[in-house]
């Protein structure tokens, strides 16, 4: 039998709400380059699977 483990990432984003009443489109397209560019390619590497 396989098993699988489940883990859940959470995102502390400092001043995340500070941010997101400022200017939410910006800090939500920054917020994505972050998954982009250095969480999601973590994830690959150790054999994961993400989604959003």
């Amino acid at each position: 039998m396989t098993r699988r483990i489940a883990a859940i990432l959470s995102l502390d984003v400092a001043g995340f709400g500070q941010m997101m009443e400022t200017d939410g489109d910006q800090t939500m397209r920054q917020l994505n380059e972050v998954l982009r560019k250095v969480v999601r390619p973590v994830v690959k590497q150790q054999g994961a699977v993400s989604s959003n």
